[in-house]
């Protein structure tokens, strides 16, 4: 009894800890964002993993269910008030005697979460469980039997955790509830959401300049021209024969086609937004000079002066390379730092895009200037770092299922990324 009132004691400190560190970061955050306000709302599933807290049984954990709703209000740049409703169904595990005991609550939660880097957000709030109904569940020999136990009481809980943004309108969450009131569960759960619902209102600003930019390329990328560019891997080929090792340049030059010939594969089935040529990377050059005579390739890789575009239109260039760093900046928050003769001094913080460098089919302007948001500027795609370092498996194991896994697929996002916001700016 006294080794439960210590651990109730360090959950109740832990949670005061993390509390304190939030509302910190709030506090600091205090000037509103003038550019965006945004409000979601969307569907919530996932599964609970815990242990009910008794003097009289001692329980192990359970597996169980949650499915709800949530909605999210941007009130700053990178801080949210999140709330959700859902229906939670909460297990425990008793081994002597052998049964479960399953609780169902309708759980409250209000969550305000900060944003650490674009897609990464730290969690931390509370929760009121309302008690539903409690069933025990015993299995002896052949038979299983359920019994309706007298009515569950009431629950209040800290909640701390994580959000993770996998893809557009998909996240997936992490959160640990701290009991803090009796009768008590201690549980882990993890959730996809969904969000089916936003509502964006924007004020004149950066946001606006980036959205009307943004509004007038895909209009553009529409009329003109896509320039698909095609590495050649010349460089390590020419070192290879260099060092007598020709076989293995062969080699490399062969892999390289092929690669090639499944991108414009890839276009050909799936990419009808706008037309699509394909050139050599050792022709960047001749591209930004607009001399579009004898660079652009046919199905065989072989340039075919019969394929010509219309220059006076917009020109547009992808590749499939690493995702650059967003470089605009933003305003954060003011300080006071000291300038050199000691004097305390307002100074302006800004932040800008993360740099997260993974693996995309990249749109690039005709300067072969990498697109920003709100443009749908790429499609991130996973094989390739995968089989250069498979060693990431285990640490990227949730976001699999959500990546694309061919130059096809990463093909087809772009194109329907692409159709979506024409339909949506575009028109």
């Amino acid at each position: 009894m006294g080794a439960f009132k210590v651990k109730k004691q360090i959950n109740r400190i832990i949670l005061a800890l993390f509390l304190c560190f939030s509302s910190f970061i709030m506090i600091a955050q205090e000037k509103e964002d003038p550019k965006i306000k945004r409000l979601s709302a969307g569907i919530t599933g996932g599964v609970n993993y815990s242990k009910y807290l008794s003097d009289s049984a001692e329980y192990s954990y359970g597996t169980r269910y949650a499915i709800g709703a949530f909605a999210k209000y941007r009130i700053i740049e990178r801080l949210n008030l999140k709330t959700s409703v859902m229906y939670s169904v909460k297990g425990s595990n008793s081994m002597s005697p052998n049964f479960k005991l399953v609780n169902s609550y309708l759980d409250v939660n209000v969550l305000p979460e900060f944003k650490l880097v674009d897609g990464l957000f730290i969690q931390a709030g509370a929760c009121y469980s309302y008690g539903l109904f409690s069933r025990t569940l015993t299995n002896a020999g052949s038979v299983n039997a359920s019994k309706l136990n007298s009515k569950l009481g009431n629950e209040t809980s800290g909640i701390v955790g994580i959000e993770l943004r996998l893809r557009k309108n998909v996240n997936l969450a992490f959160n640990y509830y701290i009991p803090l009131s009796s009768p008590q569960t201690n549980n882990f759960q993890v959730t996809i959401n969904y969000t089916l619902f936003h509502k964006e209102k924007v004020k004149k600003g950066l946001s606006r300049e980036r959205r009307e930019n943004a509004k007038q390329k895909i209009k553009d990328l529409k009329e003109g021209t896509l320039l698909v560019r095609l590495k050649t891997s010349e460089p390590q080929i020419n070192a290879l024969i260099k060092k007598g090792k020709t076989e293995k340049a062969a080699k490399v030059k062969k892999e390289q086609e092929e690669e090639n010939k499944k991108i414009m594969k890839a276009f050909k089935d799936e990419f009808n937004f706008t037309k699509a040529v394909f050139f050599y990377s050792n022709h960047s050059l001749y591209v930004r000079k607009k001399m579009f005579n004898h660079i652009f390739l046919d199905s065989n890789l072989s340039i075919n002066d019969s394929i010509t575009i219309d220059s006076s239109k917009p020109i547009f260039i992808a590749d499939f390379t690493q995702i650059e760093q967003d470089t605009t900046t933003f305003f954060d928050l003011y300080t006071y730092q000291k300038d050199e003769n000691c004097n305390w001094q307002k100074s302006r913080l800004n932040y800008g895009g993360p740099d997260f460098g993974f693996d995309a089919m990249i749109i690039r302007d005709k300067n072969f200037v990498q697109l920003s948001e709100p443009f749908p500027y790429y499609s991130r795609f996973i094989f390739k770092s995968f089989k250069e370092c498979p060693i990431e498996a285990p640490f990227l194991y949730p976001l699999l299922p959500f990546q694309n896994w061919t130059y096809a697929q990463t093909v087809r996002s772009m194109n329907d990324k692409l159709v979506k916001f024409y339909k949506r700016k575009g028109k």
